[in-house]
């Protein structure tokens, strides 16, 4: 049976495969379809479990503008009408405001962003011994696509791309969650590409080919190969 095994990969890529690739694909194929089976039941109750978070918010909202404007209608025939020469000083203008909370958002987002391509820097020099290349080829990512993460990190990462290097560097599922913290996201259990990535990192399965085979079985675009 490890003989035909071994033959079916060859033939499909062309080349002869390492023990562990074919111990990963192996074990993949095993448990692929208790995986995929796993990963949909728990998206399908995460999805209800939303669902029910933003009905009932939704019925919050309704009571709490219903409330509002009762208030408001209440109060209005007991209140005057202040003269428009009072105006009130720019700083307490809501769209003042408004640009004072922006602005923070913009500092708060770029210094997020250099803070990952800072940790990016040190899983690679810690778990890659200094190699870049090893971790985005590993992480199906071009040298372009890199350089542009470590050079303009105000640019910001998409999460897709947070994913899969948590792919290339091999990061066991405590370290993949910090990191994906640092880059302001975290698995979802509502999508399932997000818990494809969390169940290969779970079982240790961080070759590109064995992480495509799940993702293309959840019908998830598979990462690219350079």
């Amino acid at each position: 049976m490890g003989s035909m095994f071994k033959m079916f990969w060859q033939k499909i890529f062309g080349r002869t495969l390492t023990e562990e690739e074919l111990y990963g694909r192996r074990m993949l194929v095993e448990d692929k379809s208790k995986a995929i089976e796993s990963i949909k039941n728990v998206v399908a109750k995460e999805k209800l479990r939303l669902y029910q978070i933003e009905e009932e918010a939704r019925r919050h909202k309704r009571e709490l503008v219903s409330k509002i404007e009762k208030e408001r209608r209440k109060k209005s025939n007991d209140e005057t009408v202040r003269s428009s020469i009072e105006a009130p000083p720019l700083f307490a203008s809501p769209e003042f405001a408004l640009s004072g909370v922006k602005a923070d958002f913009i500092r708060e987002q770029v210094a997020q962003a250099k803070t990952f391509a800072k940790t990016l820097l040190e899983y690679v020099s810690s778990r890659c011994e200094g190699v870049a290349s090893v971790c985005y080829r590993r992480a199906g990512l071009s040298r372009q696509l890199y350089s542009k993460i470590i050079s303009n990190p105000e640019l910001g990462v998409k999460k897709r791309t947070v994913m899969q290097l948590c792919i290339g560097l091999k990061l066991p599922i405590e370290e993949a969650n910090a990191f994906m913290a640092v880059a302001g996201y975290c698995f979802s259990k509502s999508n399932f590409e997000d818990m494809a990535f969390q169940w290969c990192i779970e079982n240790d399965v961080y070759n590109i080919f064995d992480v495509n085979d799940l993702l293309v079985a959840g019908t998830c675009e598979p990462i690219t190969i350079y």
